[in-house]
């Protein structure tokens, strides 16, 4: 059974306050835009030169795609790095990314990133015009309140927008993922989720779910969109591309993992080897997982009660066990408060607006607290959140099972 709308709730905000956090909200997402565009070109270092590199080389030579020396030389030709200032990842996304972004590699460029910025911008309003849309469209005060947090979460503005990422593409396929199952839509809400596929470490508990809850009909539209996707990549440049992509991922995996700047992640591997060091940090990642798993499946136990809480649980802990979450990813943690946000019980709760604050304040000042004291504060932050959901949803069918017998009774 799918949640009703829940009743409106007052946010007891005036029209000055409500002014206010929206000049806030401008002033921060100004902040790193022009800080990025006062610098000179050759020292801004965007994350968008991968994904231009990637379409470049592919539309030359799709055998060369996965060669890990030409992709470091075809990325030190289009932006060359200063010295002394690190060196380039490498293109790590799967063939079928650079075939729908192809047509950038035709634009010089500086051109491609802004085309490419204009479309993210576009990508992501209008995920966060479907989420607004369909589950906070009976509440237009509180929308009005989650629109500018949205726009101004920093690792949305600064790591995804300015930097040139592609993370609005799960964003906005996590969006209408949800939109698909609130309307029972559950192949249209599997074909939507298989978008993720460029980045499957998105997918690490969601498919779980949906395979321990035998939701066969939305594990049947993610096949679906995959194999065509993976189809698509095929008729474009051939098998072969599908194992040089394989190939490559198992020998530059390791490379990335160690070379990943870890302040920008989110994961519990990241997070431990920032306090304890790389060496300890995978086992106390490990064991932290284990130790969350049966809260998760407790919550999963109850999806058809209360599938898009679920939805958003489970959203919240992939961005903290998944073993590669860089800040950019992030972004899903808007889709989780705004459906969290249908559950009354879980918005009328006290710390519902101190969790809000907590993570929007994280976004800003992580990276200095990371410079500080090697403590990712987002990790703690989503953790503390994510405990929060699991609580409410154990209480809630706990409070369930008391009146029931009492209806029966009566």
């Amino acid at each position: 059974m799918l949640n009703s709308a829940p009743s409106r709730v007052s946010t007891s905000i005036d029209g000055v306050i409500r002014n206010l956090i929206w000049t806030i909200a401008v002033l921060l997402i100004l902040l790193p835009v022009l800080s990025n565009e006062r610098k000179p070109r050759a020292s801004r270092s965007l994350d968008f030169v991968v994904i231009y590199g990637g379409c470049k080389l592919v539309a030359s030579s799709p055998d060369s795609l996965y060669v890990p020396k030409i992709q470091r030389q075809v990325l030190e030709d289009i932006a060359p790095l200063e010295k002394g200032s690190g060196t380039y990842g490498y293109f790590m996304y799967p063939p079928f990314v650079p075939l729908v972004l192809s047509p950038l590699s035709r634009l010089p460029y500086w051109n491609a990133y802004r085309v490419y910025q204009g479309i993210s911008a576009v990508l992501y309003l209008f995920g966060l015009f479907l989420l607004m849309k369909r589950f906070l469209a009976h509440d237009p005060d509180l929308a009005r309140m989650m629109i500018p947090f949205a726009l101004a979460y920093l690792p949305f503005i600064a790591d995804t927008w300015v930097s040139g990422q592609l993370s609005v593409v799960g964003f906005v396929a996590i969006a209408m993922t949800l939109g698909c199952i609130e309307k029972g839509n559950l192949f249209g809400g599997g074909l939507a989720l298989s978008l993720c596929c460029y980045k499957p470490t998105l997918l690490i508990l969601l498919l779980p779910m949906l395979l321990f809850r035998r939701q066969f009909r939305s594990l049947l539209g993610f096949a679906t969109g995959a194999v065509t996707l993976v189809l698509a990549a095929v008729a474009a440049y051939g098998w072969r591309i599908w194992i040089d992509y394989m190939h490559f991922m198992q020998s530059a995996a390791a490379e990335m993992e160690r070379l990943r700047p870890l302040m920008k992640y989110a994961d519990l591997t990241a997070f431990f080897s920032l306090l304890t060091g790389p060496r300890s940090a995978p086992l106390l990642a490990l064991l932290c997982g284990l130790a969350i798993l049966p809260f998760l499946i407790r919550a999963w136990r109850h999806y058809e009660e209360a599938p898009l809480f679920v939805w958003a649980i489970t959203l919240t802990w992939t961005l903290i066990l998944g073993p590669y979450v860089p800040l950019y990813d992030t972004t899903l943690i808007i889709s989780s408060i705004i459906v969290s946000s249908t559950q009354p019980s879980f918005r009328l709760h006290r710390f519902f607006a101190p969790a809000l604050l907590m993570l929007f304040a994280c976004s800003w000042i992580s990276e200095v607290f990371v410079l500080l004291i090697h403590l990712q504060l987002l990790t703690v932050a989503f953790a503390i959140f994510g405990w929060l959901q699991l609580r409410m949803h154990i209480q809630s069918k706990a409070q369930a099972v008391e009146i029931g017998p009492e209806i029966a009774m009566a």
